[in-house]
């Protein structure tokens, strides 16, 4: 490993420690965006039972819609005038 094989350890603690960081900052976010569609369910439930996914699902085509819709009334009302 060479001479200074302490600094070779360093970098691996080191990219360790940013990866569990990601990891758990990862965890909380999804943790955070699916807290509105949980229901009670049983601890050996399967995800996709403590999930309320008819709900989760609508909101998304909601939004998705809304966002559709705002961008379609932005390409309307675009200045459509020459420029010359």
């Amino acid at each position: 490993m060479g001479k200074y094989w302490w600094v070779t350890w360093i970098k691996v603690l080191a990219l360790t420690a940013v990866f569990a960081v990601v990891i758990v900052l990862g965890y909380r976010q999804v943790k955070k965006s699916v807290a509105d569609y949980l229901v009670d369910a049983p601890a050996d439930a399967k995800l996709t039972d403590k999930l309320n996914l008819e709900d989760m699902v609508f909101d998304y085509a909601g939004e998705f819609v809304d966002r559709m819709m705002e961008e379609s009334e932005q390409i309307r009302n675009a200045i459509t005038e020459p420029l010359a």
